[in-house]
């Protein structure tokens, strides 16, 4: 049991996370981000953030309560943040008073700074790296599709100009820190279009739209922080996309002739008929 009074359960399929004042249970497992589903190890550190050890991996797990409901945010970690392989070790955990987390596996022994980690991204900044139409990577100054796209890197653009069949795109994001580091994530949305925040996938940090309508919009991007809030430095960028030149102004003078030449074709035939 926690300081909050929420009980933790660990076994092969995940955590069960029980909040005995509600009656309310949750889930967490692969799908909240866990790397594998069978829990070896549980703790808790002086933040009130909650340390799992599974059986290749290590997450921390922050629970926050809005109106009564608790969702909680999972940052997890292996071997390419620099951790032992695994399979780690039944109950071989402990969080020292200095803030430092050991977990013990068959290759030895993790020490993990939790204080460094809770500081990590406060000063990081998103970054716009590059963009991909479709399956192109799109370079400053060169040609896609007999159109320069970007006329220079897409970090020193303001704004985006798409044309109405290039609705098809990734945005590669990075960090001013000099790249991204594995379990990186950022957080966001896109104004004209929805409002709902929405957070990448650490593995890949693209930010992909695929049919997006024409229309003038906001690209807004945060850091996702490991105590599972929002960074304070906002990236944004502004992306127009064309309209189809079948739903341009002059492809509806065309529609509107044909239109009027069936019709006086029909009122022709019909006034010889009689």
């Amino acid at each position: 049991m926690d300081a909050r009074g929420l009980i933790w359960q660990g076994s092969a399929s995940g955590v069960n996370v029980f909040d005995r004042k509600t009656g309310q249970s949750t889930l967490l497992d692969m799908k909240s981000g866990f790397y594998g589903n069978s829990v070896v190890a549980l703790t808790e550190d002086t933040r009130g953030t909650i340390w799992v050890v599974t059986d290749h991996g290590v997450s921390n797990i922050i629970p926050k309560q809005e109106d009564g409901v608790w969702t909680f945010a999972v940052r997890s970690y292996n071997d390419r943040d620099g951790l032992q392989p695994g399979p780690f070790n039944q109950r071989a955990i402990y969080f020292s008073k200095s803030g430092m987390l050991l977990v013990g596996g068959q290759d030895g022994l993790d020490i993990i700074n939790t204080k460094k980690l809770a500081d990590n991204n406060k000063e990081e900044k998103p970054v716009f790296s590059g963009l991909i139409i479709y399956n192109s990577l799109i370079e400053a100054g060169h040609e896609y599709e007999g159109n320069v796209v970007l006329e220079k890197a897409l970090f020193d653009c303001e704004k985006l100009t798409l044309k109405g069949n290039e609705n098809h795109f990734y945005i590669q994001m990075s960090s001013n820190d000099g790249g991204v580091k594995n379990g990186t994530r950022f957080i966001y949305r896109l104004e004209g279009y929805n409002d709902t925040w929405v957070k990448t996938d650490p593995v890949n940090p693209n930010i992909s739209y695929m049919g997006l309508p024409s229309g003038t919009y906001t690209l807004c991007v945060r850091m996702f922080k490991d105590d599972g809030t929002m960074g304070e430095h906002e990236s944004r960028l502004v992306i127009i996309i064309g309209t189809p030149w079948y739903l341009s102004w002059w492809a509806w003078i065309i529609y509107l002739l044909l239109a009027a030449g069936i019709l006086y074709k029909i009122g022709h035939r019909s006034f010889y008929n009689k």
